[in-house]
């Protein structure tokens, strides 16, 4: 078994990645998804933003460098399934899960005079074992 996405919305769209990878339903800014870890081992996540298309340093404009939103937390990690006991502190035990939200980026909107284009993102989440895209929209 791999870490499991879930999140408060219907997740059943899916969609066509370039790496067969799971693509759930759009994501909003302000809108979160939990990342669960269903393995016995600790895991390291990671969140990102990343444009839909190849976008290379000599193809990329510079509101492209800059990702209209951002997720948080970007990494973390995430205790075998079922959480694990902290030994400092019995009542705060580590959690196997995540919650990853999405907010729109400042800097995006102060440099996109040059952003005639309406480029798609996505939101990326992942461990060593497993990834989601998630689909972002204005």
């Amino acid at each position: 078994p791999s870490p499991v996405a879930s999140a408060s919305m219907d997740l059943s769209s899916t969609c066509t990645s370039a790496a067969d990878a799971p693509c759930y339903a759009n994501l909003r800014a302000g809108d979160s998804v939990v990342v669960t870890n269903e393995e016995r081992t600790w895991e390291k996540f990671y969140a990102f933003v990343m444009p839909s298309s190849s976008v290379t340093a000599t193809t990329a404009t510079p509101s492209m460098m800059v990702p209209p939103f951002v997720a948080s937390p970007k990494s973390g990690h995430l205790a075998p399934r079922g959480g694990a006991n902290n030994a400092c502190d019995e009542n705060d035990r580590y959690s196997d899960s995540a919650r990853i939200t999405v907010r729109m980026n400042e800097d995006y909107f102060n440099n996109k005079a040059d952003n005639n284009e309406q480029q798609q993102w996505w939101l990326v989440v992942g461990t060593e074992e497993a990834k989601w895209y998630y689909v972002l929209e204005y």
